[in-house]
């Protein structure tokens, strides 16, 4: 078991290194840090994902202003010899300026790290953030707490929802962006959590907008949610799966979300939804929900399992970007 004195270390050195990565997506030009301002060494992958963004940035004329990451949890999962693997939740945020119009980027980012005990100190040897299309993803309350259940005892909830399909035609779509914002960082105890929530959330969102469920009572059609009792819930496949949403928004059903492909990016508005294939092999990982633009006019998004708050649409800055990713932008009709 790892002493007090150890994890103040830890955290330290860390905390370090962390720093060395905000200066270094700021600027890639800033020099490794030596032995005596930090005992590690910046991983390619952090070299890279600087660049993509600063690249990123470059192109629609954006400017990084700030950049700080900070330590939410820390809990060491174990030590082997001189080998220490720590489980970390990061909280970044990053100051963006468009058009001189700044907007607030705000992630929670769960990661492990594995440290190595070397003669003169400790070292940061390895770091494996967790992204959308990681099958090792995590939901952020799992990794350090017990699963999220739904309607439990303490939830604070004073009744439950009425999860019945109704006959609701329009899209609020202020009230779709206030619930985004508002559970971007945690999740609304009268619907179950998942291990990857991303579409569970954008579906809840769509759902506080006043889309109506289509309840068929089939799990492969319509888009709907049940909550008959706390031991256990029902819904659609495409109420929580990426790759199912994707095609129901497509499939312009008669009941339930009435949505249009467009072209581009920028078409769309606060409250329409956008779809991730990261790999381009047609297999889609990933959703958001559209809560505001930047001073280019082009969209920012919420999403879950990284949980993410006004993140720029595209996730070229993302460990789970490649240069096969391929979009889809619906707009939700009123």
């Amino acid at each position: 078991m790892a002493s007090h004195m150890q994890k103040k270390d830890w955290t330290a050195l860390l905390n370090r290194y962390y720093r060395w990565k905000d200066k270094r997506m700021l600027d890639t030009g800033v020099r490794e840090p030596s032995d005596r301002d930090a005992e590690v060494h910046l991983l390619d992958e952090t070299d890279e994902m600087a660049r993509r963004m600063q690249q990123s940035n470059r192109d629609r004329k954006a400017r990084l202003v700030r950049c700080r990451t900070r330590i939410v949890r820390l809990k060491v999962l174990s030590r082997f010899r001189e080998f220490v693997r720590i489980r970390l939740l990061l909280e970044q945020t990053r100051i963006v300026e468009v058009k001189h119009q700044c907007y607030r980027q705000q992630d929670l980012l769960p990661c492990d790290v594995v440290l190595a005990e070397k003669e003169d100190g400790w070292k940061v040897l390895e770091e494996r953030p967790f992204h959308p299309r990681d099958k090792r993803t995590v939901n952020l309350d799992s990794v350090f707490t017990k699963p999220v259940s739904a309607m439990s005892a303490d939830s604070g909830a004073s009744s439950s929802p009425d999860f019945s399909s109704d006959t609701r035609q329009n899209y609020n779509r202020a009230k779709a962006v206030q619930y985004a914002d508002k559970w971007w960082n945690s999740h609304n105890p009268e619907f179950l959590a998942f291990e990857v929530d991303c579409t569970n959330y954008v579906s809840q969102c769509l759902y506080a907008g006043g889309i109506p469920m289509h309840d068929t009572g089939n799990r492969s059609t319509g888009w709907w949610y049940r909550y008959p009792g706390q031991d256990k819930a029902l819904w659609s496949f495409s109420w929580a799966v990426a790759h199912s949403l994707r095609w129901y928004l497509a499939s312009q059903p008669a009941n339930g979300i009435r949505a249009e492909e467009v072209a581009s990016a920028d078409q769309l508005m606060a409250g329409d939804i956008i779809c991730y294939d990261f790999d381009g092999d047609g297999h889609w990982q990933h959703n958001t929900i559209v809560v505001a633009k930047d001073g280019n006019g082009m969209p920012l998004v919420n999403a879950h399992t990284a949980n993410a708050r006004h993140r720029y649409w595209d996730y070229h800055d993302s460990y789970a970007w490649t240069d096969r990713i391929r979009y889809k932008f619906f707009h939700i009709l009123s």
